[in-house]
């Protein structure tokens, strides 16, 4: 008797254990384990054993792991005793920090302090758990890096001594984002140039008087293109001049809208986020926008807005593979016949559970179980 094994890397190792007797054809029963594997496992790390009893003692059980065409198989398993093994090695953080703009322009007055801010200097990082914890630096390579300190853990950029350039000129520095393992030591990283340009002292930037604060919320079917999402508006802070320009800033990742999935429209001093492209939970769950706004002076304010998106189940199951299966006449109800598999690739378990049934309800010949799939006569 051989025992299959259904791995999935994603939630764990899910175990449906198939009995095949070259006479009875195929039976099943579905345990399920969710072992816990650490990040960064080498090849070989034992994972997890799953036994299999017959209680005929002449047969033999032998274990096969099953997994889709094309599928990369994450497992190993000894055929003999059931013991499961990582095929390779276990990791995660295989994506480098990305920044939310291609390069940073900020301003500072001429008269401005020490200690203060200049600006949030902000990175976003695909990989999940540990390996999306970002770090800041400045990196070290020309003399404007002395004028300006950064906050390791949030990105917050401050000046470390006083102006002593006239308006008009710059600062140029460069940032860097950076991944750590266990032991300190940077695994990934991103470099972004800073711009800081100064601005005579009576020139003030633009500010926001409404905000979007609280986070939005959208199921992923939604489609509404021209519903205004939040809006935006703001004050130039020059009197004669109160004419201000919005911008929904294009980021490198998909989450900060590199593929502009939500649009800006302006209408005098107001801003409206509207969607501009279909959502998919299983690509993208929650979007980091950057509205700015900048007067005559060329002076910018900028704030955030979170967009999370809910899962829906909006995707259909695929069956791995379907085979024929075969009984002998004068079989007892309940003799296994075949079982078929499905998979579900919605993102969240209430989506992605996969049952089964038989279309034509009304056959008397065969039962299906809802849960495993297995095929029996009645």
């Amino acid at each position: 008797m051989t025992c299959t094994v259904r791995e999935s890397f994603v939630n764990g190792v899910i175990v449906i254990i198939i009995f095949h007797h070259p006479h009875r054809g195929t039976a099943s029963k579905m345990s399920l384990y969710k072992p816990m594997l650490s990040d960064e496992q080498p090849f070989s790390t034992p994972v997890l054993r799953v036994i299999a009893i017959d209680l005929n003692p002449r047969q033999t059980i032998e274990y096969s792991l099953v997994t889709t065409p094309g599928e990369r198989a994450h497992f190993r398993i000894d055929k003999s005793t059931g013991d499961i093994t990582t095929a390779h090695k276990v990791t995660t953080n295989n994506n480098p920090p990305m920044f939310n703009k291609v390069r940073y322009e900020k301003s500072v007055t001429k008269d401005m302090k020490a200690n203060l801010r200049v600006a949030t200097i902000s990175a976003t990082d695909m990989d999940d758990g540990d390996n999306s914890i970002i770090k800041y630096e400045i990196v070290q390579q020309n003399p404007d890096s002395s004028y300006f300190k950064i906050n390791e853990n949030n990105g917050l950029l401050t000046l470390t001594k006083p102006i002593d350039r006239s308006p008009g000129q710059y600062y140029s520095i460069r940032v860097r984002a950076y991944n750590v393992d266990p032991q300190g030591e940077a695994v990934q990283d991103a470099e972004v140039d800073v711009k800081v340009r100064v601005v005579e002292s009576n020139k003030l930037p633009p500010y926001f008087t409404k905000v979007q604060a609280a986070a939005l919320v959208l199921n992923e079917t939604f489609k509404n293109y021209t519903e205004s999402l939040a809006e935006f508006e703001a004050e130039s802070n020059i009197p004669e001049k109160p004419e201000v320009i919005f911008e929904l800033i294009q980021g490198r990742a998909e989450q900060t809208n590199s593929k502009n999935t939500f649009l800006l429209e302006q209408i005098n001093n107001t801003a409206s986020i509207k969607l501009g492209k279909t959502l998919d939970y299983e690509t993208v769950t929650e979007y980091t926008l950057t509205v700015s706004v900048k007067n005559s002076h060329d002076l910018v304010a900028e704030t955030v807005l979170k967009i999370k998106v809910l899962d829906e189940n909006d995707i259909i199951p695929v069956f791995t593979e379907v085979t024929s299966g075969t009984i002998p006449k004068n079989e007892p109800p309940g003799t296994p016949v075949m079982q078929v598999q499905a998979y579900d690739l919605d993102g969240t378990p209430a989506n992605n559970i996969v049952s089964y049934r038989i279309e034509d309800e009304t056959q008397q010949l065969f039962h299906i179980d809802s849960l495993t799939g297995s095929i029996t006569s009645r």
